[in-house]
């Protein structure tokens, strides 16, 4: 009796297993589709909107550099600059399902290690769809050319490479990605030849401004005074004007003018920095600039991850 019965409950496991095994995608999908709807409002105590349509963005707390994960409502997600190193996998983990291996976009605004650093682990950890940089060349760093090669790894293997050499407007998700700069080649554009060497390649950054119904959020790289004043010759105000900074250079006095901040007009920004860093970001003077243009300021290195919920007529904010 006792044989038949370890016999039935032995087959009924190896059944239970089976199914499991053959159904795993299926389970995967589902789990993973939950995780990742309720992870953002796990962590979020904005009660009263969850459940309308809105875009998420987690400014990741990852010490001295900048990391930012963007999801829309359909699931997409892309990942703008990567920290310094694999510190990023361990960010990205506190936002992102384990059963997820797939980001659709990758943006490098430029070749600083503090913001390129983790690419190449992402790209090693997660299936990337799209890789979007300025190719400028940083010969300096001995690192660059792994970025580089890992970068074309990545395309052979079937990731597509887009560079950023012109303004131009992407839609995705009922939203607007606008690329405002390089707006021209980087390798021949004329602001490279008015800015110090030491500070090109910051002036090289990726700007691009994020539109969701009536909200605007400008990320800004390491933007400086140059390219900001650069923006500023170029394009009108009503299209640099935006609801939420990511404040250029981790809050470097030589970023975010008050001419800049006068024209963005910006309700909110956010400053990726770490705590009691070498180089004082963010700066007094940059911090005194922006409480005169009346902007509220959430910075890493006090909040931790700032989480950003990006609604049609509203943007909430909150630390994690």
């Amino acid at each position: 009796m006792k044989n038949r019965l370890f016999f039935i409950l032995t087959t009924l496991l190896l059944c239970i297993v089976a199914l499991i095994y053959l159904q795993r995608d299926e389970i995967q999908t589902v789990y993973h589709k939950f995780f990742v709807s309720k992870i953002f409002e796990r962590q979020s105590k904005n009660v009263e909107h969850q459940g309308e349509s809105k875009i998420k963005i987690a400014f990741l707390d990852i010490g001295q550099g900048d990391a930012s994960l963007l999801e829309w409502p359909d699931g997409t997600q892309m990942l703008v600059d990567c920290a310094i190193d694999d510190r990023i996998l361990e960010a990205l983990g506190r936002v992102m399902s384990p059963f997820d291996h797939t980001i659709d976009y990758l943006v490098v605004s430029h070749p600083d290690l503090d913001h390129y650093g983790g690419c190449v682990d992402v790209m090693k950890r997660f299936e990337v769809k799209y890789i979007v940089y300025t190719g400028y060349k940083k010969n300096t760093s001995q690192y660059f050319p792994v970025f580089l090669q890992t970068i074309q790894d990545e395309v052979k293997n079937g990731a597509e490479y887009i560079e950023i050499d012109h303004e131009q407007t992407w839609n995705i998700n009922s939203s607007t990605l606008h690329f405002l700069y390089p707006d021209l080649p980087i390798s021949t554009h004329p602001l490279l030849s008015k800015v110090k060497k030491t500070d090109a390649s910051n002036n090289t950054s990726i700007l691009m401004i994020l539109q969701y119904g009536e909200k605007k959020i400008m990320f800004t790289g390491d933007t400086e005074f140059e390219e900001e004043n650069y923006l500023m010759s170029k394009y009108s105000t009503s299209t640099l004007d935006v609801d939420l900074l990511k404040v250029g250079h981790h809050g470097s006095a030589g970023s975010s003018s008050d001419a800049f901040l006068k024209i963005l007009s910006p309700e909110y920004a956010t400053i990726s920095s770490g705590k009691e860093n070498r180089y004082g970001h963010p700066t007094l003077r940059t911090l005194h600039r922006l409480e005169r243009a009346n902007t509220q300021i959430w910075r890493s290195d006090q909040k931790g991850d700032i989480l950003v919920y990006v609604y049609a007529d509203k943007i909430h904010i909150e630390n994690h």
